[in-house]
């Protein structure tokens, strides 16, 4: 299967290592969030966190807040791995993830 996105479910967490290990190299450790902190968010109604797949490995990944009461949504991080970058895959992911919510 080509470039294609899927939301995060807590249930796979094989899936979530892959997210994980993509976003703590992304992001300076001053700017993470814990490990523990990331899973409570998986698990929270106004949080997505959507996979970016090429095939089906994890290439990329958008982490959305969206409170059920207000009509916004907020992107609060967005990585791609750094050998597909600048190749359009945000853009890609950023799309299909506001289609998704």
């Amino acid at each position: 299967m080509p470039l294609h996105v899927k939301r995060l479910t807590a249930q796979n967490t094989l899936t979530f290592d892959g997210f994980y290990a993509i976003y703590a190299r992304a992001f300076p450790l001053s700017e993470q969030k814990s490990k523990e902190t990331l899973l409570t968010m998986l698990n929270a109604p106004f949080y997505t966190i959507f996979l970016a797949y090429d095939d089906e490995k994890i290439v990329g990944f958008c982490i959305m807040y969206h409170p059920q009461k207000d009509d916004f949504f907020l992107l609060e991080y967005i990585a791609i791995t750094p050998h597909i970058q600048a190749k359009g895959v945000g853009s890609f992911l950023l799309q299909k993830s506001l289609e998704l919510l």
